[in-house]
C-alpha cells in the first residue's frame, strides 16, 4: 500500500511537470478534437444528461460541447466540492450558451460541431472559467468555477439515461485515472456509478501514461476521450 501512495504522488508529479510544458497555443485545438469525438460518440447520442466538470490547467475545455448539449435539448450539471470531501452536481443548463433562455438574454452562438476549426475557435473564445465567472458561480476546489446550489437546482437523484465525463491528471489505456489526491470524484463514483450509463475519462494525449497507480478505491473509467 505504501509503494502505491508514494508512486501514485511520483506520477502526479510528473503529469503535472507535462502539464507545466504543454503549449497553450495548441490547447484550443486539442480540447475541440476532443469535443468533437465526444459529439459523435455513442455514449453522447444516448445521453439525455451530461455530468461534467469546469476545466483548469491541463483539463480540455468542454464549453463547446455544453452549448451543443443545451442546444440539443440535454441537461448539463457541474460538481460542488465541499470540505468534506463530499461531492454533488448542480444542473446549469440555464447559465449555458444554447439554452433557449441564454440565447435570448444574451445573443451567444452555438458552436457548429461539424467543424474541428470552429469548435476550436469557439473554445478559444468562450473559455468555461470566464463564463462561470457570472451571477450563480463561485471559486471552488482547485480554482474551478462551482454553482452555487441556491441559484440552480441540485440534483437529489441521477436522472436515466447519464454520462459522466471525468477529469484526471493523467490516466492510461486501461482506464485508470490518476486523480488530484482528493478523492471527491472517486468518492462519489463509490456511491454513485451504477446510475450512470457510462463513466468517460477526458484528457490530452500526452497525459496517457503506459500505466497509472491504483488502489482499491480508485474509478475505472470506461473509456478515455483523448486528442
Amino acid at each position: 500500500m505504501e509503494k502505491h501512495i508514494a508512486l501514485k504522488k511520483a506520477q502526479r508529479r510528473y503529469a503535472k511537470s507535462i502539464i507545466d510544458g504543454l503549449d497553450p497555443s495548441e490547447l484550443a485545438g486539442k480540447s475541440a478534437g476532443i469535443v468533437c469525438s465526444i459529439f459523435n460518440s455513442r455514449e453522447f447520442k444516448t445521453a439525455e444528461n451530461i455530468f461534467a466538470y469546469s476545466a483548469i490547467r491541463g483539463e480540455p475545455e468542454l464549453y463547446a460541447l455544453f452549448s451543443a448539449a443545451v442546444a440539443l435539448g440535454r441537461h448539463v450539471f457541474l460538481p460542488v466540492c465541499e470540505e468534506t470531501g463530499e461531492m454533488f452536481f448542480c444542473d446549469v443548463t440555464a447559465a449555458i450558451e444554447g439554452s433557449n433562455e441564454s440565447c435570448l438574454n444574451r445573443g451567444f452562438p452555438v458552436p457548429d460541431m461539424s467543424s474541428p476549426e470552429y469548435v476550436a475557435e469557439f473554445t478559444g473564445k468562450f473559455r468555461s472559467r470566464e463564463l462561470f465567472s457570472g451571477k450563480g458561480f463561485n471559486s471552488g476546489a482547485y480554482g474551478t468555477r462551482e454553482p452555487d446550489a441556491s441559484v440552480f437546482p441540485r440534483a437529489e437523484n441521477i436522472p436515466e439515461r447519464s454520462v459522466l465525463l471525468c477529469p484526471g491528471l493523467a490516466f492510461d489505456s486501461g482506464g485508470n485515472r490518476l486523480g488530484r489526491g482528493k478523492g471527491f470524484f472517486d468518492k462519489y463514483l463509490s456511491e454513485h456509478r451504477s446510475h450512470f450509463e457510462s463513466v468517460c475519462g477526458v484528457c490530452f494525449s500526452e497525459l496517457v501514461l503506459p500505466s497509472v497507480a491504483v488502489l482499491p478505491h480508485d474509478a475505472k473509467m470506461d473509456q478515455i476521450f483523448m486528442s
